[in-house]
């Protein structure tokens, strides 16, 4: 079934391929993860009933100041290999 709009391609031309569709998904920004928990997220059938579902309810100061905080953080990112060892 054809796109019921045209998608740009990562080339930058014009397709309508469900591929097309697929792959153009928005990436969401660190502030829009932030103000998506603040509005307390969406009903999720699998998500665990011990956590809170309710928005946070932070001010636009606290989410400026939550997202440079989270910016800020450094890292190597995760080890993707097992530990050798684990503390006894």
């Amino acid at each position: 079934m054809p796109a019921p709009y045209p998608t740009r391609s990562s080339r930058g031309t014009i397709c309508s391929s469900a591929r097309a569709r697929a792959t153009s998904a928005k990436t969401p920004t660190l502030r829009g993860v932030v103000e998506y928990y603040n509005r307390g997220g969406n009903a999720n059938p699998y998500m665990d009933l011990k956590m809170p579902r309710a928005p946070l309810g932070l001010s636009e100061a606290e989410i400026d100041a939550l997202v440079a905080m989270l910016e800020s953080l450094t890292g190597e990112g995760y080890a993707d290999t097992a530990p050798t060892s684990f503390p006894q």
